[in-house]
C-alpha cells in the first residue's frame, strides 16, 4: 500500500510477488497492476475503509496479468536498451548514495564514493569497484566487448531496443528486485520497483525470443554471513 504523506491523493495498493526463498519482493508500481481506495469525505472513518479494502481485496485479472507478464519475462532475451535503462538507474543511486555497499554483505572488497565513481563511468566486469555494478555486468555481460563499441550510447534506442544481452528479461527483474529489497536505503527501492513495474506493464523489447533455457540464478550477489548473527554483522559494518 502507498499512502499519500502530503494529504492529497488517494491510497494505492499495488500488486507485487514475494519469492518463496527469500524476501525478494517486486512491486507492480504500474497504473495496471493498481486499485485505488476511495476514502469518502473528511468526516468518514478512515481506518473503517482502508480496514475493509484490505480485509476484502481481490484482484484476480490483476494477479494473472503480473503472473503472465513474469512468464513472458523467462521467455524473452533482455535488448540492450533495457538492460541500459536499468545501468543508468543503478548509478544514478549509487551517486545519491541510496545503495548499501557493504563488504559484509557482498563478495567484493567495500569502496569509496571515487572508486564507485571510477567505476560507473568505464564499466567492465573485471574491474574493482562497487560489487552491484560488477554483479550486473557480469549478468548481462560486457555489451561493448559483445558488438564492438566504444560507447554503447552511439547506438541509436530503436537499434539498441533489437540487440539482446547476454541474460533474459526474468533475470533483469530478479536482479532489480535484489538491489530493492537486500542492497537499497528506502528511496532508491522505490526508484528501483519503479523501474521494475514500468518494464513489466508494458511489451518488453525481444518478446518470445527466447528458446532455450538454464536453471534460474537464486541471487546474483551473495552474502557473506559465515554463521554470523545479525548483531555481529552490524557491529563488523561500524
Amino acid at each position: 500500500m502507498s499512502v499519500p504523506i502530503d494529504g492529497f491523493g488517494l491510497p494505492n495498493i499495488y500488486l507485487s510477488l514475494l519469492r518463496h526463498i527469500c524476501s525478494n519482493g517486486a512491486i507492480g508500481y504500474a497504473k495496471a497492476f493498481r486499485s485505488s481506495l476511495a476514502l469518502g469525505t473528511g468526516s468518514d472513518n478512515v481506518r473503517f475503509s482502508i480496514v475493509r479494502a484490505l480485509d476484502g481485496f481481490g484482484n484476480d485479472e490483476g494477479f494473472a496479468a503480473l503472473r503472465q507478464r513474469f512468464e513472458a519475462a523467462a521467455n524473452s532475451w533482455a535488448s540492450v536498451h533495457e538492460a541500459q535503462s536499468f545501468f543508468k538507474l543503478l548509478v544514478k543511486l549509487h551517486h545519491r548514495n541510496q545503495v548499501r555497499v557493504n563488504s559484509t554483505m557482498i563478495d567484493q572488497p567495500m569502496v569509496d564514493d571515487q572508486s564507485i565513481h571510477t567505476l560507473t563511468v568505464g564499466t567492465r566486469p573485471n574491474e574493482i569497484g562497487s560489487p552491484v555494478i560488477t554483479a550486473f555486468h557480469k549478468m548481462t555481460g560486457d555489451v561493448s566487448q559483445l558488438y564492438g563499441l566504444a560507447n554503447v550510447d552511439a547506438l541509436s534506442a530503436k537499434r539498441q531496443r533489437t540487440l539482446p544481452v547476454r541474460c533474459s528479461v526474468y533475470d533483469l527483474l530478479n536482479f532489480a528486485s535484489e538491489v530493492a529489497t537486500h542492497y537499497s536505503m528506502d528511496s532508491g527501492a522505490r526508484s528501483a520497483q519503479a523501474w521494475l513495474g514500468s518494464l513489466i506493464s508494458s511489451e518488453y523489447d525481444i518478446e518470445g525470443s527466447r528458446d532455450s533455457y538454464s536453471d534460474f540464478q537464486d541471487f546474483f550477489m551473495h552474502r557473506k554471513l559465515d554463521g554470523k548473527t545479525a548483531l555481529e554483522l552490524q557491529q563488523l559494518a561500524s
